[in-house]
């Protein structure tokens, strides 16, 4: 079993917790040319020595690692990993699943804090905290590993429970021997397996999304109808959205637009003119969001091909309001939640928006 966690998430102190049953697989070795010296680090002089651009990179990087993870994969271990999207990518052509646990992106400060607390470097925050948006979305957007979204305050020691006392199952159910002997093998593994996902919560997620396989995208938009504010979407409504290629636009703060599901990204509105849109977000037919002003911007603008109308307080008593020409469904939220009181769409607080990136045109 193989968690790819980010850093700062507390790979050394759950193998420390759990030395029977989890390995902290560090990469360095396997990354860099080091000296003897530096194999033999203190914890404290190895937080200091990561991401030193002194380092020299070893010309079979990742590949060499992954050939030692595979070495060691089925063995009866836990194996924390970093989450280095070349490594990931290895996996996945290789067949081998993982989890993949990273914070959510509002845990930028406090994961600042640890790295610092930790002896981390200038040049390590330089890397991890300047690049913390893109390495976040990277992951958001991993679709071949299990994800586990974590709090800014949790740690993986928070999040896996009496691992030490877990035999963990090999995800593919290799079982060897005949199949006449290995059945109650067989059932022994499967039950191991139920047990690891029920203590992360993927049973649960498991189900939530094969119940919902089949939801189209009004009745998406009818899950989402009558919120707080800002949609709030779970873990798991968040991973159904990116399964069925659907993506929720709404307002955040008075200039930020979000877009979360199949697509992540971020828009910025302008100044604000009553009646008329705080501003106009184009995206491309790969769904990334369009420079202002630039050639393709100008032609979707023109041909007004995926393009969203973006109104704050001035559409229709609304705080926040969303047009397209994408065929899209609309709900809405309420400042506090629905109420009968409020039931006419006009009181409400935003009309948000859910397309299919399916629908973007070129």
């Amino acid at each position: 079993m193989i968690i790819a966690a980010f850093a700062g998430t507390g790979k050394t102190t759950l193998a420390r917790l759990y030395p029977k049953r989890v390995i902290d697989f560090v990469s360095m070795p396997y990354k860099y040319y080091l000296s003897e010296d530096n194999e033999d680090l203190s914890h404290s002089e190895a937080e200091a020595s990561k991401a030193n651009f002194d380092h020299v990179i070893r010309e079979d990087w990742p590949f060499n690692y992954v050939e030692a993870i595979k070495k060691v994969l089925h063995d009866d271990k836990v194996l924390l990993i970093p989450s280095a999207g070349n490594v990931l990518s290895l996996l996945k052509k290789e067949n081998i699943p993982y989890y993949l646990c990273y914070p959510v992106k509002e845990a930028k400060e406090e994961y600042k804090r640890r790295f610092i607390d930790r002896g981390n470097t200038i040049d390590f925050l330089s890397a991890f905290i300047d690049g913390w948006d893109r390495f976040i979305f990277a992951l958001e957007n991993d679709t071949y590993g299990t994800h586990i979204i974590m709090k800014p305050h949790q740690y993986l020691s928070d999040m896996i429970i009496d691992i030490g006392e877990i035999s963990v199952a090999i995800e593919k159910q290799e079982v060897p021997g005949s199949p006449e002997s290995d059945s109650d093998e067989l059932k022994r593994v499967k039950a191991e397996l139920a047990a690891i996902k029920q203590r992360f919560g993927l049973d649960k997620q498991e189900k939530f999304l094969n119940d919902h396989a089949n939801i189209t995208l009004k009745e998406f938009a009818a899950m989402l109808h009558g919120r707080d504010c800002q949609p709030g979407m779970t873990t798991d409504e968040l991973l159904l959205a990116k399964q069925k290629g659907f993506v929720v636009v709404y307002g955040d703060s008075d200039d930020r637009v979000e877009f979360e599901g199949a697509i992540r990204a971020e828009g910025h509105t302008n100044p604000l003119v009553k009646d008329q849109p705080a501003g106009v977000l184009v995206l491309s037919e790969d769904g990334e969001l369009l420079d202002e002003g630039s050639d393709l911007y100008v032609e979707h603008i023109m041909k007004n091909s995926n393009v969203i109308n973006v109104f704050y307080c001035s559409k229709n008593g609304f705080n926040w309001a969303f047009e397209s020409d994408i065929p899209h469904e609309t709900f809405i939220t309420y400042d506090g939640g629905y109420d009968e009181e409020y039931a006419d769409f006009d009181d409400g607080f935003a009309r948000c928006i859910v397309f299919e990136v399916s629908s973007l045109k070129d």
